[in-house]
C-alpha cells in the first residue's frame, strides 16, 4: 500500500537535476538559483501589467482567482503552478498549513476575509490598510502553494491599493 503522506514522487517535492537540490524542478531547466529568481521576477512582471489591464475596481476577489494568477505567472515554469501544493513546508522552523487542510483553509479564507476585505474601492485608508494586512498576512500564514505565496501575497496587497489609487 502506498503512503499518502510520501510526496517524493510529485514534481513540486523535486529538484531541478544538476542543481544540487538548490532549484525546484522547472520546465526551461535552469540549474542557477539566481536565473530561476531572474526568469520568476519576469514572469511576475509581465503578469502583473496583463493582471491590472484586466482587473475592474469593484472586482470581488476568490480563492480561484489566486489559483489562476499562480498558474498565470508561474505555469510557464512549474507543472504544480496553481494547484495547492501537496508538500509539508515551513520556514525557520514556522511550519505553514498542512497540505491537506489547504482546500479548506483557502475556502475560510475566501469566506472570512477576501469576500469581506474585497472590492476594496471605496475604504476609508484605516480600512484599507486593515484589509490589506489582515488578507496579507492570512494568505502568508495558510501558505497555498510550493514557490510564490509572498509575492503573490504582495499582489493581492497591491491590487488593493491600486483600486484606492495608493502606492505601496
Amino acid at each position: 500500500m502506498p503512503d499518502r503522506y510520501d510526496t517524493s514522487g510529485t514534481p513540486e517535492a523535486q529538484f531541478q537535476p544538476g542543481s544540487d537540490n538548490k532549484v525546484l524542478l522547472n520546465k526551461p531547466g535552469i540549474t542557477d538559483p539566481q536565473e530561476i529568481d531572474d526568469v520568476e521576477f519576469d514572469y511576475l512582471i509581465q503578469f502583473q501589467s496583463t493582471l491590472f489591464d484586466e482587473l475592474s475596481i469593484d472586482q470581488q476577489l476568490t480563492a480561484n482567482d489566486l489559483c489562476d494568477w499562480h498558474r498565470r505567472w508561474l505555469g510557464p515554469v512549474y507543472e504544480w503552478a496553481g494547484n495547492y501544493r501537496t508538500v509539508t513546508m515551513s520556514r525557520d522552523g514556522f511550519p505553514f498549513a498542512a497540505a491537506p487542510q489547504l482546500p479548506k483553509l483557502m475556502q475560510s479564507f475566501e469566506q472570512q476575509y477576501l469576500l469581506i476585505y474585497t472590492p476594496c474601492d471605496g475604504m476609508a485608508m484605516d480600512e484599507l490598510i486593515n484589509a490589506m494586512a489582515r488578507c496579507h498576512a492570512e494568505f502568508i500564514v495558510i501558505h497555498p502553494f510550493r514557490d510564490g505565496n509572498g509575492r503573490l501575497g504582495r499582489l493581492l496587497t497591491r491590487v488593493c491599493s491600486e483600486s484606492q489609487h495608493v502606492a505601496i
